[in-house]
C-alpha cells in the first residue's frame, strides 16, 4: 500500500466495479489508523515541491494526492486514459495520483491519517453533511478568494454553492448533485385512477390506494415503506415548517409540536403501506422496487433512473419524476458531493490549477455522467446525458432550483445517522411515542454537537 504523497512506478489500474456513493459512515478521528487503499500513480512525469504561476502552465511541477470515494470503474477510467494524459498535455510536469478509497468510510479514515502525518491529500473528496467539520477542523484552503476571481463560479447553481460554504469559508467546489424528487409509476396511477399526489395528505390517500398484498406479503407499495435516516428525517421537518439546528450548532432546534406530528403522519403511513410483520414482494437483484413495479412512489436520487435507462428500458415512460410533497412547505433533501484544496498542500496554484481544468464543463461533463448524478454547471443542463429525455433531467433541475435547501449545519453524521435510524424505527414499532422520539433525538443531537464544539 502507498499512501503517501512520494511518487512511485505506476502499478495497474485496480477498477472498482461498483459505485462508491455511500454517505452513512462514521467520522473519522485524526488519528485513526490508514486503512488499506487502491492508489493509483499516474502521469510520473516531474515532481518538483514548488509551482510556477498558473500564466504558463508547463512551468507548473509538483504532485498531487486526489483522493476520491464516489466513482465507477468507468470513471477510473476516464481519469487514467483520457483526463490526466489531457491534463499533463500542457502541464507534464505535474505528477497526479489518484487515490480511490473503498467508500466514505475509508477515505475520512486515511484523511485523518494522512493530516495526523503532515501529508494531508491535495484534493479531497467530502459532501454536503461534511462542511462545517471540514471548516472546524481546518481540512481545507478557504477558496473565497479564489472563487472570487474565478468567472466560472457564477454558473454553479447557488443552491450547492451554499452547502459548501460555512461561516464566510468556501470548503469546496460541487462536483455532483444527488436532489432527492418524488419518483411515481404513473401506470399504476393511471390504472387505479389515482391522482398524481402533490401535498402529504394526498400521498397517504394514494399510497392506500395502490397497495396490494397476498396474505401478509405486500405485492405492491404504494409508498416506499423502508426504515427512516437522517436523509429522510431533514425534509421532513423542512416540510412541516421546520428547522433542524442554529448555524453556529448550539442549539437544535425540531423538537416542536409540529415535527411531532409530521413524525406521526408518516409512521402511520408506514405502517399502514407494511404493517408489522408483512414482507415486502422480492425484486431481481441490482433492480429497484420503483423500476421493478413493486414500488408505486418512492424518493430517491436519479440513480434509480440510471438502472432504468440501462437495465430495464421499457419501464421509463412508466416512471415520472415529480416534485417535493408539501406540508407547510415543498423542500427537497439535497446531497452534493465536493472536491476540496487540501489545506496541506505544498502547491496551492498549481492544484487551483487542476480543479479548474477538472471543473471545466467538458470534463466535469464525464465525471458525472459516469456517477449518474446531476451536474452542477447551469450551463452544462442541456449538455450529453442532461439533455437526454429519459433522464427527465428538466425535473431534476427543477428541484434543485425550486425545492432543494442547502443541506443543514451539521457534525458528526457518522454518529447522528445510527441514533436517528435506531430512534425512528423504535417509534414506527411503537416502543416510543413520536414525541418522546423526536425529543430524544434532539438531545442525542445536542450532545454530539456540543462534544465537536469543544474539540
Amino acid at each position: 500500500m502507498t499512501n503517501t504523497t512520494t511518487p512511485a512506478p505506476a502499478p495497474a489500474l485496480a477498477l472498482a466495479p461498483v459505485l462508491r456513493m455511500t454517505r452513512r459512515r462514521s467520522v473519522a478521528l485524526i488519528g485513526a489508523a490508514v486503512a488499506s487503499a487502491t492508489t493509483t500513480g499516474l502521469a510520473l512525469t516531474g515532481c518538483g515541491s514548488e509551482s510556477a504561476p498558473t500564466s504558463d502552465p508547463s512551468a507548473l511541477s509538483g504532485h498531487v494526492q486526489w483522493m476520491i470515494a464516489a466513482y465507477t470503474a468507468e470513471t477510473q477510467e476516464w481519469f487514467k486514459s483520457t483526463f490526466i494524459p489531457a491534463y499533463n498535455k500542457e502541464r507534464p510536469k505535474v505528477n497526479v495520483t489518484m487515490n480511490y478509497a473503498v467508500d466514505f468510510n475509508d477515505l475520512f479514515a486515511k484523511r485523518g491519517a494522512l493530516f495526523a502525518a503532515g501529508s494531508g491529500p491535495e484534493i479531497l473528496q467530502a459532501g454536503a453533511d461534511d462542511t462545517v467539520e471540514y471548516v472546524k477542523s481546518k481540512f481545507t484552503v478557504n477558496l473565497r478568494d479564489r472563487v472570487a476571481k474565478w468567472k466560472d463560479w457564477a454558473d454553479f447553481y447557488e443552491v450547492p454553492k451554499e452547502a459548501t460554504t460555512y461561516e464566510n469559508h468556501v470548503t469546496g467546489i460541487p462536483a455532483q448533485l444527488r436532489p432527492r424528487a418524488l419518483y411515481l409509476r404513473k401506470d399504476m396511477y393511471d390504472r387505479r385512477g389515482v391522482k398524481l399526489p402533490t401535498t402529504w395528505d394526498e400521498m397517504r390517500t394514494a399510497a392506500v390506494a395502490l397497495t396490494e398484498r397476498n396474505g401478509t406479503e405486500v405485492t405492491i407499495a404504494g409508498y416506499a415503506p423502508g426504515n427512516w435516516g437522517y436523509q429522510q428525517f431533514f425534509p421532513m421537518v423542512w416540510q412541516a415548517g421546520g428547522e433542524m439546528a442554529q448555524p453556529d450548532l448550539k442549539k437544535v432546534l425540531f423538537s416542536t409540536p409540529q415535527v411531532i406530528d409530521g413524525l406521526r403522519f408518516w409512521m402511520d403511513l408506514l405502517n399502514q403501506v407494511q404493517p408489522p410483520g408483512n414482507t415486502l414482494a422480492a425484486v431481481p437483484t441490482g433492480i429497484p422496487q420503483i423500476v421493478h413495479g413493486t414500488y408505486a412512489s418512492q424518493v430517491d436520487a436519479p440513480g434509480q433512473l440510471d438502472t432504468a435507462i440501462k437495465r430495464v428500458p421499457e419501464v421509463l415512460d412508466k416512471l415520472v419524476v415529480r416534485p417535493p410533497l408539501k406540508k407547510e412547505k415543498a423542500l427537497s433533501f439535497f446531497s452534493t458531493n465536493w472536491f476540496c484544496l487540501g489545506s496541506q498542500s505544498k502547491n496551492p496554484d498549481m492544484v487551483w490549477d487542476l480543479m479548474q481544468f477538472f471543473y471545466r464543463p467538458e470534463h466535469l461533463l464525464q465525471y458525472d455522467k459516469s456517477t449518474s448524478v446531476v451536474a452542477p454547471r447551469k450551463s452544462m443542463r442541456t449538455m450529453d446525458y442532461m439533455g437526454d429525455p429519459k433522464w427527465q433531467m428538466s425535473a431534476w433541475t427543477e428541484v434543485v432550483e425550486k425545492y432543494a435547501r442547502p443541506h443543514p449545519p451539521i457534525v458528526g453524521i457518522g454518529q447522528v445517522n445510527p441514533l436517528m435510524t435506531t430512534v425512528l424505527a423504535d417509534v414506527r414499532t411503537g416502543k416510543k411515542s413520536p414525541k418522546d422520539g423526536v425529543e430524544e433525538l434532539a438531545r442525542g443531537m445536542q450532545q454530539i454537537f456540543d462534544d465537536f464544539l469543544k474539540r
